[in-house]
């Protein structure tokens, strides 16, 4: 599913420069058309960039905690954050698996 997102973004980027290309501009059919794909896929770019957020955030708070022994509070904030972002992780998943159906 990760490479399809992937795909999905450096899809829309390209969308994004077509867009602000002159020429596209001054056509009205090509840019609503470039519009209307943008459109489509934005939500599910955004949520994609809000899970590799949040997936990396967990990544690193994880590695912040296998190095800290002694500070028990900056150890415990560092698991309350941790255990946050696990529950956002598959809550994000879902939402993009439904916005990826047709």
């Amino acid at each position: 599913m990760q490479e399809k997102l992937e795909e999905i973004v450096i899809r829309y980027e390209q969308l994004q420069q077509k867009a602000a290309d002159p020429a596209v501009v001054q056509d009205r059919n090509v840019y609503r058309e470039t519009m209307k794909a943008l459109s489509d896929l934005d939500e599910v770019v955004q949520k994609y960039r809000e899970w590799k957020d949040v997936d990396k955030n967990l990544r690193e708070t994880k590695e912040l905690l296998s190095t800290l022994k002694s500070d028990d509070e900056l150890r415990e904030l560092a698991e309350m954050e941790a255990a946050e972002l696990e529950e956002r992780l598959p809550a994000l998943d879902l939402e993009i698996r439904i916005l990826l159906q047709p």
